[in-house]
């Protein structure tokens, strides 16, 4: 078996001092060492358990010291401590916590205040006293919490698509059960499992100009959202009506045919006894990809929506074509949604590429071909930089010159990807376009690259 790399190979915090706060029990302890191995020196902290951090020290050896007390009372004794040891901070794990093992019944009022100053209050002050100690220089803080915070807040109970691909990602995931592989006008609304939210993305074609923008009417692929209504109507008959529906599309989705395809969805769920609005969500906001993407919410009428909602429009979610449709259906009740940004950092699209794999060169003339003038220019522009630069590129359908519908490249130089490739291919499937003294490779984005985003965010 392979043996795990060194972590100074990983991390190396040579000169670094970091405070391991309940380093007394064992994730304390193992975070402790790691941090010892990546060269900082450390501070182990314990309170109840003072023998085990004094333990724990002797063996880290003279990198180490003792800090005793209480987190939420103690916070500034603790930091000074490392700098009247080794000079600074710059590393601070809030780890320590306490939680009574007993049936929750049994747990009176006292125990549970005391849970909460330790384990809130004493990440406050910790935090409070750490980030002084640290000063214009700045640092690190670490929080450690429970994975219980990672666990969705719905669970999948049922999910359909007529794609194996699909398919095989949901089981890959979420087991076997629950998936249903087939056509949605295969569906029974009143078989279907009780829910608290409906969520359904339909097909986008007729929606954009590549469908002639047909809309949503019954028969075209877009249309299937009434086969979602009629689902619901047959789960609501049954009494399985969801409190909560999602309907995801393109943006386009706001505003083809004048917000008319928009308008005629909005009012099928108001029709249904549902208030809802809508949001523009890009994924650039998450990682770097750009995809923006619409979505009608809709609550039953009389669901508590204290905390969800707010007075009027705010950038980034309520984009101007969310306005527009909302304008368009002209409905007093209209939610405007509340979503706070994240705020996690995006890493740079760079950083997800592997540089071992290496591109096709492409004829020039052939390539510029495919481009608008627009996109020429950024090749242009790019070129004349005189240094490697790398982009992305998916083909779209744009009208041309003669106002017929022609298949473009377009390409981004800005650090987010465009569109991902959709499970059969197609025309979105993303392509990396490395630009440098004047020669063009591309190459399609593997697998792991595909994949690091997502990986990212977990």
């Amino acid at each position: 078996m392979t043996s795990p790399p060194e972590v100074r190979s990983l991390l190396d915090l040579s000169g670094r001092v970091a405070i391991v706060t309940g380093a007394s029990g064992n994730i304390g302890a193992g975070i402790a060492r790691r941090l010892l191995e990546a060269g900082a020196s450390v501070v182990v902290h314990g309170h109840a358990n003072a023998s085990a951090a004094e333990e724990l020290a002797e063996e880290l050896g003279r990198q180490a010291v003792v800090a005793l007390g209480d987190v939420e009372r103690d916070a500034g004794a603790i930091c000074r401590r490392a700098v009247e040891a080794f000079g600074s901070l710059d590393v601070v794990v809030n780890n320590a916590g306490i939680q009574p093992v007993a049936p929750l019944g049994s747990i009176g009022a006292e125990e549970a205040a005391e849970m909460l100053r330790v384990n809130v209050g004493g990440v406050i002050a910790m935090t409070r006293e750490a980030a002084a100690s640290m000063g214009e220089r700045g640092g690190s803080i670490v929080n450690v919490a429970s994975i219980e915070g990672l666990q969705p807040a719905f669970d999948t109970v049922w999910s359909n698509d007529n794609s194996a691909k699909k398919a095989a990602v949901f089981k890959a995931n979420f087991g076997d059960s629950g998936f249903a592989l087939g056509n949605i006008q295969q569906v029974k609304g009143a078989s279907l499992p009780a829910a608290d939210l409906a969520w359904a993305s339909f097909p986008c074609q007729d929606l954009s100009l590549a469908g002639n923008l047909r809309g949503i009417q019954q028969g075209t692929r877009s249309g299937l959202f009434w086969e979602w209504m009629r689902v619901l109507d047959e789960a609501s008959g049954a009494r399985k009506q969801p409190r909560l529906l999602v309907a995801e599309n393109v943006v386009g989705f706001l505003v083809a045919n004048e917000g008319a395809d928009f308008r005629v969805a909005y009012q099928a769920l108001r029709s249904r006894g549902y208030v809802a609005g809508a949001l523009a969500i890009d994924a650039r906001h998450f990682v770097p990809q750009s995809r923006p993407r619409a979505f009608l919410v809709a609550a039953r009428e009389g669901t508590d929506l204290r905390g969800l909602i707010q007075p009027g429009p705010s950038e980034p979610f309520h984009s101007a074509s969310v306005i527009r449709a909302a304008r368009a259906v002209a409905d007093p009740d209209w939610i405007w949604w509340s979503l706070p940004l994240p705020s996690m950092r995006i890493q740079s699209l760079a950083s997800l590429f592997e540089s071992d794999v290496q591109g096709e060169l492409v004829d020039r003339k052939e390539f510029e071909s495919w481009l608008s003038p627009a996109n020429l220019e950024k090749v242009r522009v790019i070129s004349r930089l005189g240094r490697q630069t790398v982009g992305t590129a998916y083909k779209r359908t744009r009208p041309s010159v003669e106002k017929r519908k022609k298949t473009r490249l377009e390409l981004r130089f800005d650090g987010f990807a465009g569109c991902l490739r959709t499970p059969k291919g197609g025309s979105s499937r993303q392509l990396l376009v490395t630009v440098d003294k004047g020669q063009v490779r591309t190459r399609l984005l593997t697998v792991r690259e595909c994949a690091r985003p997502r990986v990212a965010q977990r």
